[in-house]
């Protein structure tokens, strides 16, 4: 074997360890029993080779041919089904499980797929040691909530948090650890040994938790590791089902992968427990325990330690909603003063300009938006505040959003890197780009200058790679000392509340886009009044729309159309049609071909066809037709 620096050595091994089924291990934790039980034909589908220890050497040479009613007492079975199906948590659930012939014992129990799985911890080692007092743990929890509820900003939550975790169950480190934007997390708090190297502030590679181990806390509430230097216990499947390995996304005690074990051993870390700290349906972080020997961790520890997660996870969450709300407001707020900053009769009236009156809004919504510099590109016309690149890198952008398969807004905070077509200056480090049309590249862009950013590593992030002879594989580095890295070519990542409001933004400028145009009575001509003469009276719905798209008339069949009455653009006609239509138009307006017949598909009205053509005077492109020609 050897070791490897080569790039694609590197991306087939993170390729690798990113789709390793660690779900299907095959294994659990040393001293730890699991049992599966297929629900619909009440047979023992999977055991761990200790599952003896469940129910006594007799049942377990049995065990294949028992059934569920033999295992438990009666109707013991039944009623583990029904308060398993009751159960809304993330994760197994924490039952007392009574087997035939012996006592009630605390295991953890959940559904997956077609399969009753339990585990229960076997090592006396890890029971409950002299003078633990369940009452006095249950009166410390209520302490700590109350400790978190009186804390008042989220850096100060977060310590707190971290000291109660530790306060609990004296781990030699307890880490709060905080997704950023690009996979990567930063220990946001610490608690830990005196002795202990700090890791407050260092950040962390997006590969060191790969996206499979992230999808299992979506749904498995926490990864607890009792002692990594155990031999695991091997999962046997039933010779008679036939049946594949178990899957062990819920499990508590499944084996971890050997990387992780691996990982943790570089770390001198014998025992962990991680859970996961999920908001708005999103992974946000974790919290993140270790231990330089094996750790007693009482099934009821564990869920009081989920229920502060769960805590944190409903704080971040009421966090979130203020912010979206504070957001919605500056968005209603610097909409109502482009508005009104028009002043819509007077200014499109008889300026005739909404651009340059908007535009004297630009700095304001700089500021609301956190951004260095503006420019509204329509219809040629190129307006630009603050920090922006020239005219001809904002036109390439236009054309690279008219490529997407759906048009929508186009977000980075690494500009240079992600679009080096674009040739934007290197003081660019972001950009906010907002379509204002479906088939034409007018758009508002926001851009954000460059900010250097000095990182501080949990050790070089870059991995050793080993060549085996089932390819290139993952090692986890040995050193985790802080290792310093200054990044460039990069701004501030755009908020989901800053996209929001751009979008508000971009929805004021389309009122007053349909505004000015109403307003100035667009295809005023003789030649299009005779067109619209022509259509009033005919049985099929009819609209005509200017060169800018908009709807300028719909004769009396298409304003009692239920889908031509909604319609203020050709971008609404797109959204109905779908993206043939929208090349379709975009054609059109540039070929300025008469006819071109394009069908639609819509709902309640399925089987009817338009008949799209551009409008032409004295052979000058100046709008388009739409109208149904059958169905």
């Amino acid at each position: 074997m050897s070791s490897s620096s080569n790039i694609s050595d590197i991306e087939e091994a993170l390729r690798y360890c990113a789709e390793e089924p660690i779900h299907l291990i095959g294994q659990v934790q040393n001293g730890a029993a699991l049992l599966a039980i297929d629900v619909a034909s009440c047979k023992v589908t999977h055991a761990s080779g200790n599952v003896a220890s469940l129910f006594g050497e007799a049942l377990a040479r049995e065990l294949w041919s028992l059934t569920a009613s033999e295992l438990f007492p009666e109707g013991g079975f039944e009623t583990l089904l029904g308060r398993l199906h009751l159960w809304r948590g993330r994760g197994p659930r924490l039952l007392d499980v009574t087997f035939s012939g012996r006592s009630p014992m605390p295991c953890w129990l959940h559904l997956r797929d077609t399969h009753l799985v339990i585990e229960h911890f076997l090592d006396e080692t890890f029971a409950p040691q002299p003078g633990y007092d369940a009452d006095e743990r249950d009166s410390m929890l209520a302490d700590s909530f109350s400790r978190i509820e009186g804390c008042t900003d989220l850096e100060s939550k977060l310590v707190t948090i971290a000291e109660e975790v530790r306060r609990h169950t004296g781990f030699d480190r307890v880490m709060i650890y905080r997704f950023h934007s690009d996979g990567s997390g930063e220990v946001a708090a610490e608690q830990r040994r005196g002795d202990w190297e700090p890791f407050d502030g260092l950040r962390y590679p997006a590969s060191d938790i790969p996206k499979q181990a992230r999808a299992l806390f979506m749904i498995n509430d926490v990864r607890l590791i009792q002692d990594i230097t155990l031999p695991p216990v091997p999962i046997v499947g039933n010779p008679s089902s036939g049946g594949g390995p178990l899957d062990l996304s819920l499990c508590r005690y499944r084996q971890p992968a050997a990387i992780h074990v691996e990982y943790l051993r570089n770390m001198e870390v014998r025992a962990s427990f991680v859970s996961g700290v999920v908001v708005d349906a999103k992974l946000w972080g974790m919290i993140s325990c270790h231990h330089g020997s094996p750790l007693p961790l009482p099934p009821k520890v564990q869920v009081q330690l989920a229920s502060l997660t769960n805590q944190l996870a409903l704080d971040l969450a009421a966090m979130a909603r203020e912010s979206r709300l504070r957001a919605e407001l500056d968005s209603a707020r610097l909409s109502n003063k482009i508005i009104q900053a028009s002043t819509v009769i007077q200014c499109v009236t008889r300026e005739q300009d909404w651009i340059g009156t908007m535009m004297t809004m630009a700095g304001e919504i700089c500021v609301t938006m956190g951004a260095d510099g503006m420019c509204l590109y329509y219809d040629g016309r190129y307006e630009a505040h603050g920090l922006v690149p020239d005219a001809e890198s904002v036109k390439r952008l236009g054309e690279l959003l008219m490529k997407q398969e759906d048009i929508q807004s186009l977000a980075t905070n690494r500009a240079g890197a992600a679009f080096p077509e674009l040739a934007l200056p290197e003081s660019v480090g972001g950009f906010l780009a907002i379509p204002l049309s479906k088939f034409r590249p007018d758009m508002l862009v926001l851009f954000r200058g460059e900010e250097a950013e000095q990182i501080r590593w949990a050790g070089q992030p870059q991995k050793n790679v080993e060549i085996t002879p089932g390819g290139a594989r993952l090692h986890p580095r040995k050193s985790f000392t802080e290792w310093k890295e200054t990044v460039r070519g990069q701004s501030k990542p755009w908020t989901d509340d800053q996209l929001a409001m751009g979008e508000v933004v971009s929805g004021t400028i389309g009122d007053l886009i349909l505004t000015a145009h109403y307003i100035r009575k667009a295809l005023g001509s003789q030649d299009a009044l005779r067109l619209r003469l022509a259509h009033e009276e005919s049985p099929h719905p009819v609209a005509l729309a200017d060169e800018l798209g908009l709807i300028v008339f719909l004769n009396r069949a298409a304003r009692e159309d239920p889908i031509f009455s909604s319609l203020r653009s050709m971008d609404d006609i797109v959204r109905i049609g779908g993206e043939v239509l929208r090349h379709s138009l975009a054609a059109l307006a540039r070929t300025k071909q008469r006819f071109n017949f394009i069908p639609v598909n819509e709902s309640g009205t399925s089987g009817r066809r338009y008949e799209a053509a551009s409008l032409l005077e004295s052979n000058k492109f100046v709008g388009f037709s739409l109208r149904v020609v059958a169905g």
